[in-house]
């Protein structure tokens, strides 16, 4: 790094205060573990595309959400850095996006879960058809501005809104009839397509395995790094300047393990779902009935086993 580069924008790491003392084990335990599981993703969403019913709509979203997941995932370890990596000039940049990242990967975590794991036959037909809504809006929104007030509709584009609007009126109506639609929460939201899910996202984060409470954490931690501030928010002379401590190693930390948890939980599910495709249940001792599972402990294991 350039001398005179290194004391004007990164003067904290210049003096070789904050780097020296920040343990990094942590950070790179989890980085490795996640690592494994985004090696696995490829396979695994090869695999689970292969063997799914592509008619069935659960299936796509959760090929879709998994997706998600594993590209984010691997974006995140590739922009964590390592200790060596600490005082570099480019890395406080990367970082700066990892939040956000980390917190899309959340979001998508529940999503998969509500949408595909959660075992609700009363609620789906109710559920698809809220996500139908939201997609339907969302595009039809998008015909419009390609279609600005007072400009000549071309009658492909015009069609394709007026079968828009059928189809809002038509799911509108239909939710609106469905039993399970009282106990929703936001109906406004949902009726105007302004979310695809019936329940709030910090309800429906406990099914996914994540604390109420501690979404609800993780949202107000990292909103300031998320929506204002991505370089550095320590208080005090270094902030501003990228310099990394204590406090933005933490949030580092706290992104690779919900990254991490996030990848490991949704791949462990697909991996069921893939031995429930192939009927290898006897060779990982899964009971349909009893619902118990013994999981392969890699992806080796996992694809010598029955074959």
């Amino acid at each position: 790094m350039n001398d005179n580069y290194q004391m004007k924008f990164f003067p904290a790491i210049a003096a070789d205060e904050d780097t020296k003392g920040l343990s990094f084990v942590k950070l790179d335990e989890t980085l490795s573990s996640m690592k494994n599981w985004i090696d696995m993703s490829s396979h695994l969403s090869f695999e689970f595309s292969n063997t799914m019913d592509k008619k069935n709509i659960r299936n796509i979203i959760g090929a879709d959400l998994f997706s998600t997941i594993c590209s984010r995932a691997h974006t995140i370890s590739r922009l964590l850095p390592t200790a060596e990596q600490a005082s570099s000039e480019d890395y406080i940049w990367d970082c700066g996006s990892i939040l956000t990242l980390a917190r899309s990967i959340v979001e998508a975590r529940i999503a998969f879960h509500y949408f595909f794991v959660d075992d609700c036959p009363e609620e789906w037909d109710c559920r698809s058809a809220i996500l139908s809504l939201h997609s339907a809006i969302s595009f039809r929104k998008s015909c419009k501005l390609l279609s600005p007030v007072g400009c000549n509709q071309d009658k492909e584009l015009s069609d394709m809104i007026d079968n828009l609007d059928l189809k809002i009126l038509k799911l509108t109506s239909s939710i609106e009839g469905m039993e399970c639609f009282k106990n929703a929460h936001n109906k406004s939201q949902i009726l105007q397509g302004r979310t695809a899910l019936m329940y709030t996202i910090e309800k429906l984060a406990e099914p996914a395995g994540i604390p109420r409470q501690k979404y609800k954490m993780i949202q107000n931690e990292w909103c300031l790094h998320v929506h204002a501030n991505p370089v550095s928010t320590t208080l005090g002379q270094n902030i501003g300047t990228g310099a990394l401590t204590d406090k933005e190693l933490s949030f580092m930390e706290q992104a690779a393990e919900w990254a991490h948890f996030s990848i490991s939980e949704t791949g462990k599910e697909i991996m069921l779902a893939i031995m429930k495709n192939k009927n290898r249940h006897d060779n990982f001792g899964f009971d349909p009935c009893k619902m118990t599972i013994i999981r392969p402990k890699n992806i080796e294991e996992f694809f010598a086993c029955g074959s």
